[in-house]
């Protein structure tokens, strides 16, 4: 990120903050997730990303192999009473489960997911509730965590977005995209859930325009990026350039979320 960018104070009155970024398939949700997580990062807050995606993107953006990041089966247990029959096993907390299997990444982000769950040996039941409850009961003052949903409405249709202090509906300037954020972000305003829209690969001021006038509140909008998209579609996600659009972007929607959350103050 930008050398001349924010850094978080120690003081977080808020606490933990708690994003959750939702939006269409390909509208560049996991991106943002990934950008988020390694800007509060350089910035000095300590970073727990999440995927509660059943596709392993998030892991793969941070350089993580999913074979290596699901939580082992000492860490679950059937639950009759869980939504999928399985749930995070008895007695074990949120903090120890962070700090015995989450997967650090080079970056000083903590990671934990589903892992590959295109195996017939990982089904995503067993290992969804498990991941919610962390993420409701993690709540380590100072700490930023960055869940990233799946794609579309089901997820906040399930009010998986509750754990979080605020939630970013991810827009891309294009129909489907478009459609998607209207009913994700209705569904949002039905759970009482505070939220708001950032644009993704925008080409211009006129998307924003565009996505704020159909969606809603848009806090901020990550340029289109032709570097950042092919390193996505080949892997790991690289870095924007420090001194370009994405990095000044990403520094613009970090300082409108601690703002917004009152969780520190980003000083410039």
């Amino acid at each position: 990120m930008s050398d001349q960018a924010g850094k978080l104070t120690d003081s977080a009155p808020g606490g933990i903050l708690k994003l959750a970024v939702v939006g269409k398939g390909g509208a560049g949700k996991t991106v943002l997730c990934t950008l988020l997580a390694r800007r509060f990062a350089a910035g000095g807050s300590r970073v727990l990303a999440l995927d509660l995606d059943t596709s392993p993107g998030l892991a793969i953006s941070l350089g993580i192999d999913p074979s290596d990041s699901p939580l082992p089966e000492e860490a679950i247990e059937e639950n009759k009473k869980s939504a999928y029959g399985w749930a995070l096993r008895s007695g074990l907390d949120a903090r120890v489960v962070v700090a015995r299997y989450g997967v650090p990444t080079d970056e000083g982000i903590i990671f934990l997911g589903l892992g590959n769950t295109s195996t017939v040996s990982n089904p995503t039941k067993r290992y969804i509730e498990a991941i919610r409850k962390v993420a409701q009961d993690f709540n380590e003052p100072g700490w930023v965590m960055v869940g990233d949903l799946s794609a579309g409405p089901t997820t906040p249709f399930e009010a998986y977005e509750r754990f979080a202090s605020f939630t970013l509906v991810a827009v891309e300037a294009a129909p489907a995209s478009i459609l998607a954020g209207q009913r994700i972000r209705s569904i949002l305003s039905h759970n009482h859930s505070e939220h708001a829209v950032v644009v993704t690969k925008s080409r211009g001021p006129a998307d924003s325009e565009r996505v704020e006038r159909e969606v809603g509140e848009v806090i901020g909008s990550v340029p289109h990026d032709a570097d950042l998209r092919a390193s996505e579609l080949s892997g790991r996600l690289s870095d924007p350039r420090p001194d370009g659009a994405v990095a000044g972007a990403v520094d613009d929607l970090v300082e409108k979320i601690c703002s917004i959350s009152n969780f520190g103050e980003v000083v410039r």
